[in-house]
């Protein structure tokens, strides 16, 4: 690594009391050369050696021990090896004097504009002292980078760039810098479909996306594609009775089938149902097949043995009587 050498020049030291007595103290320019003295010398110039160009200064901060300036050079017309940075600095106004110099002694090579247009070296040069009072840096703006530049060189490259980019839709970044499509339904949710009027065979959605039917607030849920290639729609939740459905049918209707079930199995549980009365049934009683008749006056018991023009006859049966609450029994055929 390179080890720049610095001194505060004699005459430098000049301008740095003159600077205590409460002046202004403006670093003016810089310059970068070629060749080198003893180090004993360094302090006694007041020039470079061999300045080959201008370098830009491009400002100044305080810093812990003293003044840190930064300096530019940029490719030159022609190459050569750098070994001196010279500060101009001046107090009040006065004439521009070396306040520093900076030597390298085996040099930097600086290639030409030719061999190397994009070159630049940046420097950083540390005035140390000790002086609180007020300095200014006349900093080369023509080094600098404008907001208009900067803006316009933005612009430019987005337009370049901006026909690279050819993926469509949401796009998705990995972290690492990557850009790729993302994917609906995975990275992100599907648009919700809107429409006024229920969605159709032919609405036209991805399996999971949802349809908004505007006119009566209800809500859809796509499945995909039947085997007919029919996009296949069902309601996303139920707003009321009539959208509740079971295996596939309306709920309302599933409970009037339930209803006429119960229904007709209440008909045959009244046709198993006995019956009664004081007399033997007629023709006229109505009954079902196989219902029993008991007439209660006599205890004979009769089965209905057809429907309609019911027809009902007297089988064998048994008669119990009780009398005074006794265990006794007669039994007749």
């Amino acid at each position: 690594m390179a080890t720049w050498n610095g001194v505060i020049t004699n005459a430098g030291n000049s301008l740095l009391n003159e600077w205590v007595n409460e002046k202004a103290l403006n670093f003016d320019s810089a310059a970068a050369g070629q060749g080198t003295v003893a180090a004993a010398a360094m302090m006694a110039q007041t020039a470079l050696v061999s300045q080959k160009q201008t370098a830009s200064l491009l400002g100044g901060e305080k810093v812990s021990s003293g003044i840190r300036l930064k300096l530019r050079i940029a490719a030159p017309n022609t190459a050569y090896t750098l070994n001196q940075y010279g500060v101009w600095a001046s107090v009040e106004g006065g004439s521009s004097t070396m306040i520093a110099l900076f030597q390298l002694e085996q040099g930097i090579p600086i290639p030409s504009k030719t061999e190397s247009p994009d070159f630049v070296y940046t420097f950083y040069a540390l005035i140390s002292c000790s002086n609180t009072g007020t300095w200014t840096v006349t900093v080369d703006t023509s080094a600098c980078v404008t907001q208009s530049d900067m803006s316009t060189a933005i612009a430019k490259a987005v337009e370049t760039k901006q026909d690279k980019i050819t993926v469509k839709g949401l796009l998705l970044g990995d972290g690492n810098g990557n850009i790729s499509a993302a994917v609906a339904g995975k990275d992100y949710g599907y648009p919700l479909a809107t429409g006024s009027g229920a969605p159709t065979a032919t609405t036209a959605g991805a399996a999971g996306q949802h349809y908004y039917d505007s006119s009566t607030g209800k809500e859809y849920v796509c499945s995909g594609k039947d085997g007919s290639g029919n996009y296949q729609w069902t309601l996303s939740g139920a707003s009321d009775a009539a959208d509740l459905t079971y295996n596939g049918e309306s709920l309302a209707t599933f409970l009037d089938g339930v209803s006429d079930d119960l229904d007709t199995l209440s008909k045959e549980l009244d046709g198993s149902k006995p019956l009664t009365g004081t007399t033997d049934p007629t023709s006229s009683t109505q009954g079902a097949i196989g219902q029993s008749y008991l007439n209660t006056d006599t205890m004979q018991t009769f089965y209905c043995t057809a429907a309609g023009g019911l027809c009902c006859h007297r089988i064998g049966y048994h008669l119990y009587e009780r009398r005074d609450h006794s265990d006794r029994h007669q039994r007749r055929r």
